[in-house]
């Protein structure tokens, strides 16, 4: 019987590493902490759930990185240090998710093996996911590996998203743009390249690589391998919600860049933003112009039906879902309009009922 701890990450994508490593054994026994006094959780395969403070033998701890990429990074790192310590004290092995932000504006090929090839840090949450990984990377008498996860853009097969992050913001956004005529293009800025992969595919393939043996001080690359530019993704969702088509200026990412330097322009940008529903940080954030190199984590998935789809062919159960959770939201305020203190029906069929 294989016993893990599972940690860190959001629930979105926490469980569903925790379906899928029962899924994949059931006589197997996951252990979700739920506070910070030591108690946990104690999954069962038949579902069966008791409060357990004594944990015992334990064969792999499995962390998630941060719940986001706007997580403090003095909150995160402590915690990781001690994730690390316990890995440590219990003999587990560490299976570590990390970030393509590792990679933060390095321009060319990275491979799983690359860590630190002197990359510009952008941001702060590429320069967490680097101090992070680091940490991992220099432990001492722990065993681990590292899974670098690209951007979570939601489930390929539901199309439910994680509204904490991920792609939700740009689907938000173009729920904004849906009212303006097709017909009317919309100038969308050159924010250059990201790499987003469905968190179903990262679940997946994490449960499986998890479960192999030996693979220690390993790096594996949960990637999307072709470079994706954030127009392409626009383009895919835009399609999906009948809104305008996008046109990317090229060169204007860099153009915002210099801007962000002239007083009181950064103000006008997050106004901007905050209309179509995009935190100000997420283009930086999202901006990866690497290009993953992921051969030897396709090589341990061979043959077992786990791959990673492309963009295309699951944006429109990201819009679809996004559409009816966002109507399912709105319909009870619709169905409550008051005037003077008395409900009235806001559809002419309700009021002949």
């Amino acid at each position: 019987m294989v016993s893990y701890i599972v940690t860190g990450g959001s629930e979105f994508l926490r469980g569903r590493v925790v379906r899928q490593l029962l899924d994949a054994d059931r006589d197997a026994v996951v252990h979700v902490p739920t506070d910070r006094t030591g108690a946990t959780l104690l999954t069962l395969p038949a579902g069966v759930r008791v409060p357990q403070r004594d944990v015992p033998a334990i064969d792999h701890i499995v962390h998630l990185g941060p719940a986001s990429p706007t997580a403090e990074q003095a909150n995160h790192m402590t915690e990781l240090r001690w994730t690390l310590g316990s890995a440590a004290r219990l003999g587990a092995t560490l299976n570590y998710l990390s970030s393509v932000a590792v990679a933060g504006a390095h321009p060319g090929r990275f491979f799983e093996d690359d860590f630190d090839l002197g990359q510009p840090l952008t941001c702060a949450a590429h320069r967490l996911a680097f101090a992070a990984e680091g940490l991992v990377r220099h432990a001492r008498d722990v065993r681990w590996r590292i899974f670098r996860s690209g951007i979570l853009s939601g489930d390929s097969r539901t199309g439910e998203v994680d509204h904490g992050g991920g792609t939700a913001p740009f689907l938000a956004a173009i729920a904004r743009l849906t009212g303006l005529p097709t017909e009317l293009p919309v100038i969308l800025p050159d924010w250059g390249t990201t790499n987003v992969v469905p968190v179903d595919y990262v679940a997946s393939a994490l449960a499986e690589l998890v479960r192999r043996p030996g693979q220690h001080s390993r790096t594996f690359h949960l990637v999307n391998p072709a470079r994706q530019g954030f127009a392409d993704l626009y383009a895919a969702l835009a399609r999906a919600a009948g809104a305008p088509r996008g046109i990317a200026l090229p060169g204007s990412g860099i153009l915002f860049d210099q801007l962000a330097r002239v007083p009181g322009y950064p103000l006008l940008r997050d106004h901007v933003m905050d209309l179509l529903g995009i935190p100000a940080h997420a283009p930086a954030q999202l901006r990866v112009p690497a290009e993953f190199i992921d051969d030897t984590t396709r090589a341990r998935l061979r043959h077992t039906g786990i791959a990673v789809p492309g963009f295309d062919s699951y944006a429109d159960r990201l819009w679809t879902r996004w559409q009816r959770e966002a109507e399912a939201e709105a319909a009870p305020l619709a169905l409550r309009t008051v005037h003077r203190g008395a409900a009235v029906a806001p559809r002419r069929e309700l009021a002949e009922v």
